[in-house]
């Protein structure tokens, strides 16, 4: 089984607390919630999450406050703090406290995706977590051959969704967090390059392989126009497959990894150009 992370939200403001948590569970993250810094240290102290994703500005505590005093007997936990003010040097006082990363308000989910996994990696090399368990969803029409590809992936530990068409796809995609999309090109209500175009609106963040019948040819192009990863013709070859997905997986990993690169280079660009600006 895979670990699941707890991510601690804390945001005084209702409707945006609400919506962070819907967010960060349907990215597969246990998630605990707080509307002010003092609940906030409750919360800590009772169910020690590994991730905190906390509001500079609060009632009864800010955000600093509660990062310092964390980090004082918690230094494992990873603060990504957030801000409604352009060039808040709290933020970046945040950042040299210990804080992993900030966020600016209104949230940039590409920029959240990104702070989160760079928590998420930073724990797993501090926990040492080797394994990964990609989230495959499964998208055919054909339910044997559906359900006998779910049941040889599970075997292989992926957690594996399943749909029988487009629609039921793009659901599955939207209520998830997806790594791997196995789409056969023909389905009802919605074709694979549709529903791929689609997810690819909603989320960048992960691989998909299509699977051609007989004739396909035409549409196995189409797809690779798409953005798909590759393409597998029916009766599909298990060895193969297998295959197709790591090197996905690892393509996957790759770019993530290069993402939150960046991202550490672009936050170590800032703490310096404030260091300089003090200095001056």
């Amino acid at each position: 089984m895979a670990e699941t992370f707890k991510v601690l939200v804390v945001e005084d403001d209702d409707s945006i607390r609400a919506f962070l948590c819907r967010y960060v569970q349907k990215e597969g993250y246990r998630v605990l919630e707080a509307d002010n810094g003092k609940t906030a240290l409750e919360v800590l102290n009772k169910e020690s999450p590994q991730i905190v994703l906390c509001d500079i500005r609060l009632p009864l505590m800010d955000g600093i406050e509660i990062l310092n005093r964390t980090k004082v007997e918690r230094p494992d936990i990873e603060f990504i703090m957030m801000t409604g003010y352009d060039g808040d040097e709290q933020a970046i006082l945040a950042l040299r406290g210990g804080a992993l990363d900030y966020i600016k308000k209104p949230i940039d989910l590409k920029l959240l995706d990104t702070a989160i996994g760079r928590a998420k990696e930073k724990i797993g090399l501090k926990q040492n977590i080797k394994k990964v368990f990609p989230t495959l969803l499964i998208a055919e029409d054909e339910d044997e051959s559906r359900i006998r590809l779910a049941r040889i992936l599970e075997k292989e530990d992926y957690i594996v969704h399943q749909a029988r068409n487009g629609s039921e796809a793009i659901a599955v995609f939207e209520d998830n967090k997806i790594d791997l999309a196995l789409l056969d090109i023909k389905m009802p209500h919605k074709n694979g390059i549709v529903v791929l175009n689609e997810m690819r609106a909603i989320s960048t963040d992960f691989e998909a392989v299509f699977l051609t019948g007989f004739g396909d040819e035409d549409n196995a192009i189409a797809a690779m126009r798409s953005a798909a990863f590759n393409f597998l013709k029916k009766p599909v070859d298990i060895d193969y497959l297998m295959a197709v997905l790591q090197k996905a997986m690892e393509k996957l990993t790759l770019e993530r990894a290069l993402r939150f690169r960046m991202r550490d280079l672009e936050l170590q660009t800032e703490i310096t150009a404030q260091l300089n600006n003090v200095l001056k």
